[in-house]
């Protein structure tokens, strides 16, 4: 992820979605969740990426609320 972040950071923002870049790197999106307790979140999104095997990042959820709580 880090040098996923650092190669998006050098280069600039594209005007538009580009489908061909996005399903050359994209296999699928998982919608949805069931939580612990049973109940389900459908405003989750899981992108698995081409090319990399099963990981996990732990609590994704709050590292990403932390990151963007220390650059905003």
């Amino acid at each position: 992820m880090k040098e996923i972040r650092s190669r998006l950071n050098e280069i600039s923002v594209l005007d538009k979605f580009d489908r061909v870049v996005f399903e050359s790197i994209v296999e699928k999106i998982i919608v949805g969740e069931k939580n612990a307790d049973g109940s389900v979140d459908p405003y989750k999104l899981t992108f698995v990426l081409k090319g990399i095997d099963n990981r996990v990042i732990p609590d994704a959820k709050n590292r990403y609320l932390d990151l963007n709580r220390k650059t905003g």
